[in-house]
């Protein structure tokens, strides 16, 4: 079990070290925050420690600076939102280590926010470095994670730091876990896996897990071109990861699903039908750009000119109506090229059937996150859906992998 910083008593005037997850999209022009979803997330664990009256200090990292300095992934945009939009009473510092940083955390007063610079401006960051470690350590009484996105990473200020601070999770943390471990062991069927994105890569193991224990598993977007591929189809000039072929036609194999005898469930839209014997259903129409027109076909109607880029209408149908009969969804990568409007309906319709559903359901991923923001406030609101701030942790959390960030919160309590 995880230890939260909730059960630390006699918190006021104590200095504690926070790792947030704030590595948000930023206007290229304006340099502005687009997208605050992860700042929100480690709101709860911050106000908890504001009224608990700590000094509070806020470590985090934005994007992939290689262990160099760049001036358009600094944390000041970061830092006005939270002074602006969220009415912290927050510092910023544009350095994370060096005596200047430490004389000044020294002085802090009881109730202060001290933010300090993006951690991936050092390379000791990503080595999970020992002296680096220390360094943060001695800046702090207490460290907490709060920080699932990264909790895969072996980087200092995820693993390393633990072992020269009592540390312990946040609240976000510690709720993408217990979210996270029911999907894993106590969900309610039919479990309906929907699957999406660029990669068949990122998902081999996660799809082998959900193969033993879903009813259905529904891929779509450019994922789903690997799948067809190996079932012979024709997928143009699409994306595809031609050394991942073969392991599409093993996971197709013996993709059986006793789904109907249990449910005495069968559906036909148009030209798709699937009845309860296909576990792994993919797309049977989709979206495509062929001579700079778009067009709709059949999954047996794509030329070597052909690039897919999205479902189709039928599949959108197909995957809504198995969706509706769900009682557990577990949704990762979105359906089709979203950055582009013409691409975008896939996702959105299915980000529209969620919103009627009424099963439990967890939506994860950098991507998929993005490609239905429109519906976020409102999927926020309903008590049945739970929006996974991991991507990467996520996977390889419901793939059975250890998260070094999260072991080591639990052995300095076992």
């Amino acid at each position: 079990m995880l230890k939260t910083i909730q059960e630390v008593k006699n918190l006021e005037g104590k200095r504690v070290l926070l790792r947030t997850d704030f590595d948000v999209p930023l206007d290229q022009k304006s340099g502005k925050v687009k997208n605050d979803f992860r700042i929100k997330n480690n709101l709860e664990t911050i106000d908890f420690l504001f009224k608990k009256r700590v000094k509070l200090i806020i470590i985090t990292h934005l994007g992939r600076p290689k262990g160099k300095i760049v001036e358009g992934l600094r944390l000041k945009p970061v830092y006005e939102l939270l002074k602006t939009k969220y009415k912290l009473p927050i510092i910023y510092y544009q350095e994370s280590r060096g005596e200047g940083v430490k004389k000044k955390v020294e002085k802090m007063k009881t109730g202060e926010i001290v933010l300090l610079e993006n951690l991936r401006f050092y390379p000791e960051e990503e080595k999970n470095d020992s002296s680096f470690a220390k360094e943060l350590a001695e800046l702090a009484d207490f460290f907490v994670n709060d920080a699932f996105a990264v909790s895969h990473r072996r980087h200092t200020s995820v693993v390393e730091i633990t072992k020269y601070l009592p540390s312990y999770a946040g609240f976000s943390l510690a709720r993408e876990i217990e979210t996270l471990s029911k999907l894993k062991k106590s969900f309610q069927r039919p479990l309906i896996v929907l699957l999406g994105g660029a990669k068949i890569f990122d998902k081999i193991d996660i799809l082998r897990n959900f193969k033993e224990i879903a009813d259905w598993i529904l891929v779509g977007g450019a994922l789903a071109n690997n799948f067809l591929k190996a079932e012979g189809y024709e997928t143009g000039t699409s994306l595809i990861e031609p050394e991942k072929i073969k392991e599409a036609i093993k996971l197709l194999e013996n993709s059986s699903s006793d789904l109907e005898a249990n449910y005495n469930s069968s559906f036909c839209v148009d030209n798709c039908k699937v009845v309860g014997g296909e576990k792994i259903i993919l797309p049977c129409d989709l979206k495509v750009i062929s001579k700079k027109r778009v067009k709709t076909k059949k999954i047996n109607q794509i030329k070597e000119i052909d690039q897919i880029l999205d479902i189709g209408s039928a599949t959108i149908d197909l995957f809504s109506k198995i969706l509706l009969e769900a009682r557990t969804i577990f949704w990762n990568g979105p359906m089709g090229f979203f950055e582009d409007k013409r691409f975008a309906s896939g996702t959105e319709e299915i980000a529209k059937t969620i919103l009627k559903s009424k099963a439990q359901v967890i939506i994860g991923g950098r991507d998929t996150i993005s490609a239905i923001k429109n519906y976020l406030s409102e999927m926020k609101k309903r008590e049945n859906i739970f929006i996974s701030v991991g991507g990467g942790a996520m996977l390889d959390f419901l793939a059975d992998k250890s998260l070094p960030g999260i072991e080591v919160l639990k052995t300095q309590y076992s």
